[in-house]
């Protein structure tokens, strides 16, 4: 956690706590004062660097302050269905587009604090075996997992998107979910390192840590 923080700039160090569940997850609640959740199936089944992903991509949830807009998100929901109930289902079809949206911006936050999560780990083959083992990996896999398969599939699903009709059918599988296909996070991650721009993150943190150390020297 304090790595997460350090390395994602996050001023306070968010409570750690461990849930009881068999299912590989992990959570973030709270908005003034926000605590991170690993199920003990996480804390079994990654590695230290896996990990740091994970809590790392939790911190930048925190760190984006997506939290609030999630709870925003859920009091806005609960308001339309109340809306809706006392107009008769009139406002529902209003209510139907705003929830679509917000779920929509809801699983472009995941790619978000997948970067995030890279970021601390600083480690693509680390993020990679951590979003298979969040797909649903079974354990007796893990020692023979290959990221190059996973990679090669994420790469083979962006470019089905020459075709209209697909897009479609994936904007249609996903639209009422919260989060995104792990692939497509995969893909989404990728891009992000080929563009040169993790690299480019990575050079300014590391640039501004110098400054920051060149300057307390000078101070001493």
């Amino acid at each position: 956690m304090k790595t997460a923080c350090e390395r994602l700039d996050l001023p306070t160090l968010p409570e750690l706590y461990i849930a009881t569940g068999a299912e590989l997850n992990a959570f973030t609640v709270g908005v003034e004062r926000p605590l991170v959740g690993l199920t003990t199936g996480a804390v079994e089944l990654l590695s230290p660097q896996e990990s740091l992903f994970v809590i790392a991509h939790e911190v930048g949830h925190i760190r984006s302050n997506h939290v609030l807009y999630y709870q925003i998100a859920e009091y806005l929901s609960l308001i339309g269905e109340i809306v809706a109930s006392a107009t008769l289902g009139i406002s529902e079809v209003v209510g139907t587009g705003f929830k679509i949206a917000l779920l929509y911006w809801q699983r472009m936050s995941e790619f978000t604090a997948d970067r995030a999560g890279l970021l601390a780990c600083q480690d693509a083959d680390v993020a990679l075996r951590s979003l298979m083992k969040l797909a649903g990996l079974p354990p007796r896999y893990y020692q023979a997992v290959n990221t190059e398969d996973f990679v090669r599939q994420a790469r083979e699903f962006e470019t089905m998107d020459v075709d209209k009709l697909t897009i479609l059918a994936k904007w249609l599988s996903t639209m009422g979910a919260t989060h995104p296909w792990t692939v497509m996070r995969a893909k989404e991650l990728l891009r992000w390192v080929d563009s040169g721009e993790y690299e480019r993150v990575l050079q300014g943190a590391a640039a501004g840590r110098a400054s920051v150390s060149g300057q307390a020297q000078r101070t001493q």
